[in-house]
């Protein structure tokens, strides 16, 4: 019986013992936390050539990924490129709308929204979180199976509610 117990005892503390990684690339303005490593990959901007990061991080039944790119709010200001984002999102997605909201908060200006589709047979519903700096502007992309167990949902709101400016 101690035995048992020392065993699951062990195990939970492997298990709350994995390391966070903070994702705040140089010159990011905000900074995301995941509850693991994530798979890192260098990406080229497609508005203005810059190299940035991106990371994503599995969870069952879905994704969770962020990145930071160099923003100019002068040429294209936070309310207008949540727009022109939103509706690239649902095309490139080829989504059904869901939800758009933007607002004002202690990060500063954000935009979030969702759409769902049906993706092999499974509704999949895709979140996407816009935080806008003075000259970065932060992503968190989620892509979750509807029907995903608790966890999985609370893992993709606890990385979307770590941002931090």
């Amino acid at each position: 019986m101690k035995t048992t117990a020392f065993a699951i005892t062990s195990l939970l503390l492997a298990v709350n013992a994995q390391a966070e990684y903070l994702f705040q690339p140089e010159g990011c303005e905000f900074s995301v936390t995941f509850p693991d490593t994530p798979t890192i990959e260098e990406k080229v901007s497609k508005t203005t050539g810059e190299v940035y990061q991106q990371v994503t991080y599995g969870v069952d039944g879905g994704f969770v990924s962020a990145d930071c790119q160099p923003y100019d709010r002068v040429a294209v200001p936070p309310e207008e490129n949540a727009k022109i984002s939103h509706g690239a999102f649902i095309k490139n997605w080829s989504l059904t709308p869901v939800e758009y909201q933007y607002e004002t908060t202690e990060l500063g200006e954000s935009a979030w929204y969702s759409g769902k589709k049906i993706l092999d047979g499974a509704p999949m519903i895709y979140e996407t979180a816009n935080h806008y700096g003075e000259k970065t502007w932060l992503v968190i992309y989620a892509g979750i199976l509807t029907q995903t167990e608790v966890d999985t949902r609370d893992i993709r709101f606890k990385i979307f509610d770590s941002v931090s400016r």
